[in-house]
């Protein structure tokens, strides 16, 4: 396999991720067919973050390494929610984990402009509405809206790699 076509399988799983992300509080399944659908979300974010970081990792930067091992951390946090390592909020934890991560890739790509800066946009987009929905915790919109922004992050992100990623950064 040619590394062009690892990183368009990595952004197609970027894109598929985001979708499945993205419709996933709008379609409602039995308990064990929502979990496997949230693990292939997962599987899917997972693969396509490491291909999204991995086009770019030159230009990011240690910056950009540090998000990434940041935000998988979270995925793995937030995969590790059933056994409630941290308690029952374990999952929140690794949600905002994995969100401060994905800002941290952000930075050096909205700095430099590497990479897709609509993602790096919408990533920095739901680290700031996660902080607002802290401060009105009343309120639900902040959850939805964000997890609106950060599957829109990974479409945005994928797209460009699924369609025909450039080879001088191979």
């Amino acid at each position: 396999m040619t590394p062009a076509t690892a990183y368009r399988l990595a952004g197609l799983c970027a894109v598929l991720g985001g979708l499945m992300r993205l419709l996933s509080p709008f379609i409602r399944l039995d308990g064990q067919t929502q979990q496997i659908v949230w693990l292939v979300t997962d599987i899917l974010l997972l693969l396509g973050l490491t291909g999204i970081y991995g086009y770019s990792r030159k230009l990011l930067g240690l910056t950009g390494l540090i998000g990434f091992a940041v935000a998988v951390a979270g995925v793995l946090i937030v995969r590790s929610a059933g056994a409630e390592v941290f308690g029952p909020r374990t999952y929140a934890y690794g949600a905002v984990i994995w969100t401060v991560g994905m800002a941290v890739l952000a930075f050096p790509m909205l700095l430099r402009g590497v990479g897709h800066m609509v993602a790096a946009g919408l990533w920095t987009l739901t680290l700031i509405i996660g902080i607002f929905s802290v401060m009105r915790p009343g309120e639900s919109w902040g959850v939805l809206l964000a997890g609106m922004a950060f599957s829109g992050g990974y479409i945005a992100a994928g797209l460009p790699l699924f369609r025909k990623p450039k080879e001088e950064t191979l």
